[in-house]
């Protein structure tokens, strides 16, 4: 199983309508209100972390009630977007088993009422795996990393598909190691230099040199004027995330903990003692819920989030009421629900079991969740 970058990144996936102009090099815009993620289909884990909490969801420190701000529509960078909302139906990618590739992407046709495998190479060979990962929706094109491992070579990179067809895309997009969908094209990273260009790779232009960086850095955004990444220290064993300047390229920390998705004025962050939200400027810290959490988004005002004390569901709304909304025993044949997130005014909820087994659900006006997606094959 392998994590997605950027949607991961974030990872499994949020769709808008983009333009194709590009702004001037010192003046790169900024993404309009999410993470959602990365960008990015991701395979979830399967096991709580070791140093989460066990403090139960319901007796986190006081919620500050009020607005939780616009979720932004462009932000992948949880790596947790379950489902890709395009023009008349929605994408979603699903583990299948090593040896078939790590995942197969669906398309489910709402007017037709059909599902279709998307045909995007992957599979093993005896001198190569061939492999990719779902980055995110944008300018009516899905986006794919497409990698390979071994020696039989034939990676193509970053790629878009669009009517069936799988097309590389221009240097620099086509080897950036992070990427981030916005509404006016594409910012992205490789080595330590921010570039921005358009949805189809043309007029890249280098924003600046970004002065702390990590090969394994976990997540990136673009929001408000600024890069945020998140990157896990050995140090401090957890993870560390940084804002930095887009013209510049100075950073500065501004948490200790993941970054989830942006809102309003807020990063809401997966930190050791809970869900929290923070300004990228580091100052304005606020616990929202106490316990490891897996997952969070926004949807329509309220923060949905997974803790891995018990891997359920829950909401917590403007008046800083927590109540539960679904737990694995509600889906078929799940352990816990390790994905949340929201595309197209739209609330999805991903539950699973074992390596392959994983139910997609969609929550209803009514309060209901239905089954959209059941096992291996729909």
């Amino acid at each position: 199983m392998r994590a997605i970058a950027v949607l991961a990144a974030a990872c499994l996936l949020l769709f808008s309508g983009c333009q194709e102009s590009s702004p001037a090099p010192s003046e790169a815009p900024e993404t309009s209100a999410q993470p959602e993620t990365s960008p990015a289909t991701s395979a979830p884990a399967t096991a709580p972390p070791t140093e989460a909490s066990t403090q139960p969801p319901t007796e986190a420190s006081p919620v500050p009630a009020g607005d939780f701000g616009q979720a932004d529509p462009c932000s992948y960078i949880n790596d947790s977007n379950i489902v890709l909302i395009g023009e008349d139906g929605y994408y979603y990618a699903c583990e299948t088993g090593w040896y078939d590739g790590p995942f197969s992407v669906w398309y489910r046709d709402d007017r037709a009422g059909s599902v279709t495998e998307l045909d995007i190479p992957a599979g093993i060979t005896e001198s190569e795996q061939l492999d990719y990962s779902v980055i995110g929706l944008a300018d009516g094109a899905l986006w794919i990393d497409h990698s390979s491992y071994g020696t039989g070579g034939g990676a193509l990179g970053i790629c878009t598909y669009r009517d069936g067809d799988l097309d590389q895309l221009p240097e620099p997009l086509s080897s950036a190691e992070r990427l981030w969908l916005g509404e006016e094209g594409v910012w992205s990273v490789k080595g330590q230099t921010l570039s921005f260009s358009g949805f189809s790779g043309e007029d890249p232009r280098e924003l600046c040199e970004l002065d702390t960086w990590a090969e394994d850095m976990d997540t990136f955004g673009v929001y408000e004027g600024k890069a945020v990444w998140s990157d896990y220290s050995l140090e401090l064993s957890g993870y560390e995330t940084f804002a930095a300047d887009l013209t510049t390229g100075g950073s500065a920390p501004i948490g200790r903990g993941k970054v989830l998705f942006f809102a309003g004025d807020w990063c809401y962050l997966a930190e050791s003692d809970g869900l929290c939200r923070v300004h990228l400027d580091g100052s304005g810290r606020e616990l929202l819920a106490a316990g490891g959490i897996a997952d969070a988004c926004l949807f329509e005002g309220k923060v949905y989030y997974i803790t891995y004390d018990d891997l359920a569901l829950y909401c917590l709304d403007e008046k800083g009421e927590t109540a539960t909304v679904l737990t694995a025993e509600e889906l078929p044949e799940c352990n816990g629900i390790n994905r949340v997130s929201t595309s197209g005014g739209r609330l999805f909820a991903e539950g699973y079991s074992g390596a392959f087994w994983y139910v997609i659900a969609e929550l209803r006006p009514d309060g209901s969740w239905e089954i959209v997606h059941q096992g291996e094959e729909r």
